[in-house]
């Protein structure tokens, strides 16, 4: 592929107005990640490439720029509703919190922003934009962790603080003696688990700002906020898994993990708990009397009998008044946390003080009886290999975030990793059968009940679209091939001509005003040198000739053949126009009746389509760009 400056026209258009070349246009780097997305997460990754560049993605970045550098804490009720309103239309466009991998936080108005942000790989591509834990540290460093090697660094550097009484007061971890000789000190040896708690408490500078501002290390960190020389020590991580498990927050003891489950989710757990109180003397009757009964008598009539149950005991705690929650601060409301324990007392300043008061009472024995409930010395009986065969919670490790729609059927599908890919292939595509001949399995209670019709059934194919088990024409097929790594390979390139398409666009428009203005000074000029005399009407039509050829250089049409010449006879211009064309349809839809917006596709009065972007149809299913055929991709995935 030649490179953009060995062009005329556009080279003339780089040194006229002097151009930087953005450095997607200069190293086209991103059009090889394009190119080389997994299959496993194909249409997700182009999606998203599609949805940054929209116009409405653009602009809600744009609002969210001066609110960018503030906490939720500090703004307005005014900048924190705006704040609100930005990630609600976000989530409209598919990027919701749960769809950045890594990086779910439920303080979700702070940092959904600055995740988007991170991943906005065509406007932000150097490395500081990025987050830290998605870099490694160098092997030869010997750090046990990034963390580690972070707060070595700034402790050497005397920068790390701790907040005191509302004050950042300068921290220095004492080292000792026998490690000073060495690269690494003691920090290293800090327990990978014990990190943590140094993590929780300490602040390092902030780089980003004019003002001194301290980060707290436990906040998502960028790399822009680090300093550079920490930044030399860094290279971005290669991970070519698809699965990443779903930290879990499991201790032995720990309440919050078995907050999940319930007796029933335990090996022999029924058994189990009624032995566990038969010894202890904790059964009770419906009269609330300590009885003594046979475990076979608990075992054959189980609702006749009672076992204690404790509500947490937490410590009186203040917290602030998250205004999202839009509580209401009104008698029903404070009966309700009553109800359930927590004594509440709301102060004028947003801030509620929660006493969660410790209290005994007895519930019906039963299997669902939710663990949570029963008390902590039962517990402590359990471990994790007691529960029984459950799902295993693991998300899928996308190279871009995950488009997530309502309208997407998205299942629980239980798959048994431990049988053969044949199998799992044969499987999935028995399901997706199944799906096909009737929707009506997936539907809520509600659709079904109602015989709602879904909504990707309303969805119309974009006409730019065809499937692979559709005839084509040799034209076709050379336009979009079937095979899967040469389609990849032209879409790679359809996103590569329309960036450079909307890249130009706007300095080949000034560049035809200038000429018409050149044009229409020159032959003001011709006239007034002529004063009395008569007009030459020759010459200046030959001006307007002149001007005329010109400007043809620079039409839309004009820079489309010169995107051409760039693929050195690769590409035919008939392709790069249908390509141009599709993307159009993906990421700005269809122009109205009387709409002339050059970034989206030509209206066709014939033609009776939807205007909006398309790129969500990818997610929903109703735009398969190609549809491989079954045995083939099974047994290609065999082999």
């Amino acid at each position: 592929m030649k490179a953009i400056g060995k062009n005329e026209v556009l080279n003339l258009l780089l040194t006229e107005y002097s151009i930087d070349l953005p450095n997607n246009l200069q190293n086209r780097k991103i059009y090889e990640k394009i190119e080389n997305f997994r299959e496993a997460e194909y249409i997700y990754c182009i999606a998203y490439e599609m949805l940054i560049r929209t116009d409405e993605y653009n602009r809600l970045i744009e609002e969210y720029k001066p609110l960018k550098n503030k906490s939720k804490y500090d703004m307005t009720n005014e900048e924190f509703l705006k704040l609100r309103e930005l990630i609600r239309k976000m989530n409209q466009l598919g990027l919701k919190k749960t769809s950045f991998l890594g990086f779910d936080n439920e303080n979700d108005y702070d940092h959904v922003f600055k995740m988007i942000e991170y991943y906005d790989e065509v406007s932000n591509s150097p490395w500081n934009v990025k987050k830290l834990d998605k870099f490694e540290i160098e092997p030869s460093l010997g750090y046990k962790s990034i963390y580690h090697m972070l707060i070595d660094f700034y402790n050497k550097k005397n920068q790390l603080y701790k907040l005191k009484n509302g004050e950042y007061k300068k921290i220095h971890l004492k080292r000792i003696e026998e490690y000073k000789s060495k690269e690494i000190n003691f920090i290293n040896d800090i327990h990978i688990t014990e990190i943590y708690k140094y993590i929780n408490i300490l602040f390092i500078p902030d780089v980003t700002n004019e003002k001194i501002i301290y980060k707290a290390l436990k906040d998502i960190t960028y790399l822009n906020q680090l300093d550079k020389d920490f930044l030399s020590m860094l290279k971005e991580k290669k991970n070519k898994d698809l699965l990443i498990p779903i930290k879990s927050d499991f201790t032995r003891y720990n309440i919050k993990f078995w907050n999940k489950f319930y007796v029933n989710d335990i090996k022999d757990g029924f058994n189990k708990l009624i032995k566990f109180h038969l010894e202890h003397n904790h059964i009770y009757d419906q009269n609330s009397q300590q009885i003594n009964v046979s475990f076979n008598e608990i075992a054959e009539n189980p609702s006749n009998f009672y076992i204690p149950c404790v509500n947490r005991n937490i410590k009186n705690t203040f917290r602030k008044w998250y205004r999202e929650n839009n509580l209401v601060l009104d008698n029903t409301f404070i009966n309700n946390m009553k109800f359930n324990g927590i004594k509440s007392i709301f102060s004028k300043e947003g801030y509620i003080r929660l006493k969660k008061e410790e209290s005994i009472y007895l519930v019906q024995l039963s299997e669902y009886i939710s663990l949570s409930l029963l008390e902590k010395s039962f517990l402590e009986t359990l471990t994790y290999e007691d529960l029984k065969n459950i799902y295993i919670d693991t998300e899928p490790k996308f190279s871009r975030p995950r488009l997530m729609f309502d309208e997407a059927r998205l299942t629980n599908i239980p798959i048994n990793l431990n049988l053969s890919k044949e199998d799992l292939l044969h499987y999935i595509s028995q399901i997706k059968d199944d799906y096909d001949k009737d929707k009506n399995i997936v539907k809520t209670d509600i659709e079904y009940f109602f015989d709602l019709p879904l909504e990707s059934d309303l969805t119309e194919m974009p006409t730019n679209i065809k499937y692979a088990n559709q005839k084509r024409s040799s034209e076709d097929k050379k336009i979009f091939p079937i095979k899967r790594n040469e389609f990849n390979k032209r879409i790679a390139y359809a996103f590569y001509i329309y960036d450079l398409f909307k890249f130009f666009v706007p300095y080949t428009k000034q560049k035809i005003n200038d000429l018409r203005k050149e044009r229409d000074d020159e032959i003001k000029k011709e006239k007034d040198t002529r004063g009395f005399d008569p007009i030459n009407n020759n010459k200046i039509e030959n001006i307007k000739e002149d001007a005329k050829i010109d400007i043809s250089d620079y039409t839309n049409d004009s820079l489309i053949t010169q995107i051409t010449y760039l693929f050195n006879n690769e590409l035919s211009q008939k392709q790069v126009e249908y390509y141009l064309t599709t993307m159009k349809e993906f990421i700005h839809g269809i122009n109205l009746k009387g709409e002339n917006n050059v970034l989206k596709k030509v209206y066709n009065p014939e033609a009776n389509e939807k205007c909006y972007p398309k790129y969500k149809n990818l997610i929903i299913g109703n735009s398969y760009i190609t549809k491989s055929n079954k045995e083939e991709l099974i047994r290609k995935l065999i082999d």
